[in-house]
């Protein structure tokens, strides 16, 4: 049991995966669907943590360094894209669209994008962790219902 606990942890912490990966994991290994729900959105905050604080230092540093390399130049369009795309929901619904972009359960969206997504909107991060917390924790909701079956 605490190996499958440990793989959906992992899993829920990849950008790609995150819940989408670690709760049909979990539930797959007949772990407790609390429990399953509970480590997923652990392992999927965990990194959301130290984005939220590192950003600024990343992007300080690969500018500084990085500045004509490929790596650069994919995270300058995946900001501005990201900013291009969203600024007009961030413009209405404030902050709070932060929770909506992370509860959406699709790719691309998630608690990595949630927090590139504030590091563009100049959220802070005290204040977009929790609403972090919250989309990720309606996406996992929306996942669990989705992998057992209960919905659609």
């Amino acid at each position: 049991m605490l190996h499958d606990l440990l793989i959906t942890f992992f899993l829920s912490m990849t950008p790609i995966g995150e819940l989408r990966a670690g709760i049909p994991y979990g539930l797959t290994q007949d772990l407790p669907p609390i429990l399953t729900f509970a480590t997923a959105v652990a392992g999927n905050m965990a990194p959301v943590v130290f984005l939220l604080w590192g950003l600024p230092k990343f992007e300080k540093i690969i500018a500084e360094k990085f500045h004509e390399t490929s790596l650069y130049r994919f995270y300058r369009w995946y900001k501005t894209r990201t900013e291009r795309k969203h600024s007009k929901l961030f413009q209405r619904l404030g902050a709070l669209a932060l929770i909506v972009f992370v509860a959406i359960p699709l790719p691309l969206t998630g608690g990595w994008s949630g927090a590139l997504a504030a590091h563009i909107f100049h959220i802070p991060p005290k204040k977009s962790a929790g609403l972090i917390l919250m989309g990720v924790m309606i996406a996992g909701f929306i996942v669990s219902l989705l992998s057992l079956n209960i919905i659609f």
